[in-house]
């Protein structure tokens, strides 16, 4: 059902986007609202995962949070600037993303400490996702990189900033409910298989 191409590339990514919408809508008709922007999201940084986008590190902090620091790196970590403004735990993963990934929070505590009052304003922003990033990090940063800084400096705006993520890396296609109607469910239908409804 998918329209042709001329080369394989054009091809591949019209299949690509054909079919992660069509599995899209098929799982979302039974999944909650709430639950729905947890798998784009999965959908969203699978893609970027499998083509090598999304530093390993960087997944695993946004994920678990802080990694286990050898005494050396306990040794050689710097306290938070301002307990109320970067909590203990928020200050770990901060380092823990400078120590694990592959650069691009290089110096990043320093800097924090060293510009302070420039982080606090980009914090109170109303959408730091979308506001510039303090220092050279607007530049080293990728999109999914900037929700490490969400996670740490405005926790509260990670599922919104997950919004704009899935937005910018898809499409807005991903962050609404696909309307489904009943012509829609019958073609997916067979003698084989049902339709079964939950109603809760």
């Amino acid at each position: 059902m998918s329209p042709q191409a001329n080369t394989i590339e054009e091809r591949l990514e019209i299949l690509i986007d054909r079919i992660s919408r069509m599995i899209y809508t098929n799982i979302s008709r039974g999944l909650f609202e709430r639950d729905k922007i947890i798998f784009s999201f999965l959908i969203a940084s699978s893609i970027k995962r499998n083509a090598n986008a999304i530093d390993e590190a960087v997944w695993n902090i946004l994920l678990r949070g802080p990694t286990v620091m050898t005494a050396e790196e306990v040794q050689a970590r710097i306290p938070t600037p301002d307990i109320e403004m970067i909590p203990n735990l928020l200050w770990d993963t901060l380092y823990s993303a400078e120590l694990r990934s592959a650069g691009q929070f290089k110096g990043i505590t320093s800097h924090v400490i060293e510009n302070l009052e420039e982080w606090r304003k980009w914090q109170d922003t109303e959408d730091p996702y979308k506001a510039t990033i303090p220092g050279e990090y607007q530049e080293t940063m990728t999109d999914f990189d900037k929700l490490i800084l969400i996670k740490v400096f405005r926790p509260e705006l990670i599922q919104l900033s997950l919004y704009d993520y899935i937005i910018e890396e898809m499409d807005k296609f991903y962050v609404e409910s696909p309307s489904v109607s009943m012509s829609t469910i019958f073609e997916d239908l067979s003698p084989t298989i049902p339709l079964i409804f939950v109603l809760s």
